[in-house]
């Protein structure tokens, strides 16, 4: 019996240095990623403008002067330009990842509702409740279709926490949950990308900040569904290894994404 015991308490020991392994991950997730992901952004080159304006041939020498001067200047025009800092931004707005544009308020409420109650949310919380019916887990809920409801009514409402607490959090922090491909496509930044995604989130200019919107999603998530309907053997403890688990998977998820559906 005391062994038994001795061997609960350290699995529930190696969940919660699991937990704070992720959240660990999820800091240095933003803090060793370069701030700026995406390729080099291409600003137009007035000295080959100049080259390629010399080449053409005009009629006369009063022609070619002023076909010269006129490129020479929309040259130094679109340089200028590419080279001035907007005026109503501060030197570290412009610091972000050229490739991100930040989603409007319609699109995070498009995204939060699909990923809450959509066609491929259903679809998750069915598969879920029937892997764990097949496995009768918990066994207080049998292996019967009543079981089977009970599960997927349970996933459904864990899904929906966990959304809702995300969505939250990314309007109130000002950041983006939402997992972005790599552009970066070597196969170990990919897999760099996948893992540290999903413990971090973007900040309006697209740079990796700690993602706590997901890890609180999570964590609100397990940890109410095994206080407040679950079985009554079930604590706060298995919330926390229902947390990492969840965590795992969302890892697990986002390498599929990245090497093959790339979406």
């Amino acid at each position: 019996m005391n062994q038994g015991k001795v061997c609960q308490d350290r699995q529930w020991k190696l969940v919660i240095h699991s937990t704070a392994a992720i959240v660990l991950i999820g800091l240095a997730g933003f803090t060793a990623f370069p701030q700026s992901e995406g390729p080099p952004t291409e600003r137009p080159n007035s000295s080959r403008s100049r080259n390629e304006g010399g080449t053409k041939k005009a009629p006369n020498e009063a022609e070619q002067s002023s076909s010269s001067s006129a490129v020479q200047n929309e040259s130094d025009g679109i340089s200028d330009e590419a080279n001035a800092e907007p005026e109503n931004e501060t030197p570290s707005m412009t610091r972000g990842n050229p490739w991100y544009v930040a989603p409007t308020a319609a699109e995070r409420r498009s995204r939060y509702v699909q990923s809450a109650f959509g066609p491929v949310a259903i679809t998750r919380y069915a598969t879920v409740a029937g892997v764990l019916t097949a496995r009768n887990a918990p066994q207080e809920w049998g292996g019967t279709w009543e079981g089977f409801g009970r599960r997927f009514v349970s996933n459904a409402a864990e899904g929906i926490i966990k959304q809702s607490v995300r969505f939250g959090l990314d309007e109130a922090l000002d950041t983006d949950s939402t997992f972005y491909l790599s552009r970066n496509r070597r196969p170990i930044a990919r897999a760099r990308n996948a893992v540290f995604s999903s413990v971090t989130s973007r900040d309006r200019n697209g740079r990796r900040v700690f993602g706590l919107p997901k890890i609180a999603g999570h964590l609100t998530a397990n940890i109410a569904s095994a206080e407040l309907w679950y079985p009554q053997r079930y604590t706060y403890r298995h919330g926390l290894k229902g947390a990492a688990i969840s965590l795992a998977v969302d890892m697990g998820v986002n390498l599929f994404r990245e090497f093959f559906w790339k979406r």
